[in-house]
């Protein structure tokens, strides 16, 4: 995921801000990151609605509601970790609380019992 490539690149700066608990240098960082070239605007977009369409899924029951926490929720997480911070922003600028929700409810998911 090119974001997440981004992202690599920069770890021993965002090490440094999550050290100093400068939570306000890693959101910026993250935004810096989603917003460096139209390939990571498009990336961020493709991944916030690949999320919510695999969530849609999920809760509709189209989707195996497991296979999503085994394949799924570790990229959630990662995403969620790293542009969380992006992602509350623009739900505050737009007032939008759904915006990405996804991403944030697979990274919530928690396995059912299954008799498989």
């Amino acid at each position: 995921m090119i974001l997440i490539d981004h992202w690599n690149e920069k770890a021993a700066e965002a090490q440094k801000f999550l050290d100093l608990k400068d939570f306000d240098a890693i959101a910026k960082l993250a935004i810096a990151i989603a917003d460096k070239d139209e390939h990571s605007k498009r990336a961020f977009a493709r991944s916030i609605n690949f999320f919510d369409e695999a969530y849609a899924c999920v809760e509709s029951v189209l989707c195996d509601h497991n296979a999503a926490v085994v394949l799924l929720q570790k990229p959630a997480s990662d995403f969620v970790n790293i542009f969380g911070s992006y992602v509350m922003i623009i739900r505050k600028e737009y007032k939008n609380n759904k915006y990405a929700s996804g991403a944030f409810r697979i990274k919530s998911l928690e396995k059912r019992f299954s008799i498989f």
